[in-house]
């Protein structure tokens, strides 16, 4: 069963587990059911998520997903200062900023944006928007904006949505931070991130320099304490925690030299019929020569949705058996390529893919 954005399945005993989203969540309980106060730790293992195109129409597994995780918890008498609590969340960013440096993503490509909640939520009330949804639409608005060189037109939006008295009182509540990377309508990837926040962006390698992020996290005693809430304790704790999207990452790396993704498909508009001995054939073919594949049989979905199906698991290519050719269609542009026989297709994957 899916359930937003979380997989439930049910063992052979009848047990309903839940596979993580990401991997902050299980260490938070199992740092408040052992109690544990003292700890640093780096772990990389799988997480499962939904795409979000992805609807029932197509079905088919939980999308697995490499992270990287590196968590501090220290015991809030330890830390007797704002300053240390500082240096705690710097020594989090710092290692984010390490781990991109070593997978050769220079630091001038590396940008990192800082939210809080309770900053936002106090900008909020002093400017008179207590409705929720104003606020929400306010956030997206001004996300990721220059506020200050922009305000014209960022303004005219806003006026859509708040009174020209609280725009203007929301001007005045953005003043130039010390912190440059501070932006105070950040939002973050996840609830129990509610005080301090961070999202880690890269700036694409090419001409449009265009931002993805590889990774967030931030600071999450509140989630230590609602698993504590469910047995006696008085250890009070500081935890904070670095989430890397190491699969988004690898993919952005060295893209020229990447082998080619395909699915491997016959559509539902196809007019050829494809036995399934034909894709899997082809299938074990392609792997042979390195070439990374999967496989969606029968034929239940159009090609537009199949399209959409590759862009979410960033697959190059589509291909379809037709005979004694295969059919390829590029799934960023969603334009047939041409017709190619066995031998050419393999070609065509492993040397003409870039």
């Amino acid at each position: 069963e899916i359930h937003g954005q979380v997989f439930e399945l049910m063992d052979s005993y009848g047990t309903v587990v839940e596979l993580p989203r990401n991997l902050t969540l299980p260490f938070a309980r199992w740092v408040a059911l052992r109690d544990v106060t003292f700890m640093k730790r780096f772990v990389v293992d799988e997480v499962f998520v939904r795409p979000s195109q992805q609807r029932t129409t197509l079905g088919g597994q939980p999308l697995s997903k490499t992270q990287g995780s590196f968590d501090i918890v220290l015991p809030l008498s330890y830390l007797s200062s704002a300053s240390e609590i500082h240096k705690l969340h710097e020594e989090v960013l710092e290692c984010a900023q390490r781990c991109l440096n070593s997978c050769g993503i220079t630091s001038d490509r590396i940008i990192v944006k800082i939210g809080d909640i309770s900053q936002q939520r106090n900008a909020f009330e002093l400017c008179g928007i207590l409705d929720t949804r104003q606020q929400m639409q306010v956030r997206n608005i001004l996300v990721n904006q220059d506020i200050r060189s922009n305000w014209k037109p960022l303004r005219r939006k806003l006026l859509q949505v708040i009174s020209p008295k609280q725009s203007d009182s929301l001007r005045r509540c953005i003043q130039p931070e010390i912190d440059t990377r501070f932006d105070l309508f950040l939002h973050p990837v996840e609830d129990f991130e509610t005080s301090f926040f961070f999202k880690i962006f890269v700036l694409d390698n090419n001409e449009s320099h265009r931002p993805w992020l590889a990774g967030e996290g931030g600071r999450y005693d509140n989630l230590i304490s609602e698993f504590h809430s469910h047995h006696i304790t008085n250890n009070l704790v500081v935890a904070v925690g670095l989430r890397l999207h190491l699969t988004t990452i690898a993919g952005y790396m060295d893209t020229e030299t990447s082998t080619a993704m395909v699915l491997l498909c016959s559509p539902s508009d196809n007019h050829v019929t494809v036995e399934l001995k034909q894709i899997k054939d082809l299938a074990a073919t392609l792997r042979a020569h390195n070439i990374s594949v999967e496989t969606l049989y029968p034929p239940e979905a159009s090609t537009e949705a199949l399209l959409n199906f590759c862009k979410e698991r960033n697959i190059s290519y589509m291909v379809t058996p037709r005979g004694t050719t295969c059919r390829i269609l590029d799934c960023n542009s969603g334009k047939h390529i041409r017709e190619f026989k066995e031998s050419d297709l393999i070609n065509f994957l492993t040397k003409g893919n870039t």
